[in-house]
């Protein structure tokens, strides 16, 4: 996750990461970024990080609430997406699936969906400003095998098919 998120960093200059996630049978990252003015950038990066697959989905803005919304995030945002990742992490020791940021009753948080080594799935939502972790909601265990004790949970760790990442 985080060597997907660099990579279309590097791709489209002066750009925040909105949303990155797995996606794909290929566990292919899909990461949506947007640069200060307000342009939107989803790109396709391979599994491991380091090459962008596909960065044809650039969207101009024709809606002036889209944009502006855009700029609001990107620039009330202070904890970009890598401190975002440590502060989840910390809070719940998992591997992320989707990292989003949002606004959420007038705060700009970031979301994170990720699953712990029991495989009980978590929805974390810390302030994007502030770091503090505002919700920590833990769902259903996930149907797919457990990790064996050891696996690494760091979000560059390789996937294996068998777990979620």
């Amino acid at each position: 996750m985080l060597r997907a998120g660099e990579t279309s960093l590097a791709t489209v200059a002066d750009s925040t990461v909105v949303t990155i996630e797995r996606h794909g049978q290929h566990e292919q990252w899909k990461v949506h970024v947007v640069t200060a003015d307000g342009q939107e950038h989803n790109l396709d990066i391979s599994a491991d990080g380091r090459q962008v697959l596909d960065n044809s989905g650039t969207h101009h803005h024709s809606h002036s609430a889209d944009r502006a919304k855009h700029n609001k995030l990107v620039h009330t945002a202070e904890l970009d997406y890598r401190a975002a990742i440590q502060q989840i992490t910390a809070t719940v020791d998992g591997t992320i699936t989707k990292l989003h940021l949002n606004f959420q009753d007038g705060t700009t948080v970031r979301q994170a969906n990720l699953v712990d080594g029991s495989g009980t799935q978590h929805r974390v939502t810390i302030d994007a400003v502030t770091g503090k972790v505002l919700s920590d909601r833990a769902g259903s265990s996930t149907a797919r095998p457990r990790p064996t004790a050891g696996t690494p949970h760091h979000p560059d760790a390789p996937h294996q098919s068998h777990h979620h990442r």
